[in-house]
């Protein structure tokens, strides 16, 4: 019986990094997208403004509420592994002392953005768009 492959380093690094700047990314993109509507609403070339400004906002409190969730249980799973950091010489990984840090940190800053998702949005759709 062969024993299963070990995950590449490469993909590792991926999902740390994914998990460490997902949710930053996320509140940025929900950013520049929330101001691309919010000019195009009230230029007159989207209709229903509120609308796409609303379905925007749903969908990146739970893209950033996925990622900063998969981010704390993959910290509070790495509390468990008391292994150093490997480092290898010829790729870049991220060993278990790098990702406990990255994972607390991705989710730690996780509640910051997605509150700033929330204060962006929220006075947006609470008032008229284009006075």
């Amino acid at each position: 019986m062969t024993a299963p492959a070990s995950p590449s380093p490469w993909r590792a690094n991926g999902t740390m990094l994914m998990l460490f700047l997902g949710v930053p990314v996320i509140w940025a993109l929900h950013l520049l997208v929330s101001l691309y509507i919010l000019g195009a609403g009230c230029g007159g070339t989207l209709e229903r403004p509120r609308l796409w400004l609303g379905a925007l906002t749903v969908a990146a409190l739970l893209a950033a509420v996925r990622v900063g969730h998969r981010a704390w249980a993959e910290a509070r799973a790495l509390t468990l592994d008391d292994r150093p950091a490997a480092l290898e010489p010829d790729l870049p990984t991220v060993g278990p002392g790098d990702g406990r840090f990255l994972t607390r940190v991705g989710g730690g800053i996780a509640g910051i953005f997605i509150l700033g998702i929330l204060l962006l949005a929220l006075p947006l759709l609470a008032r008229p768009l284009c006075e």
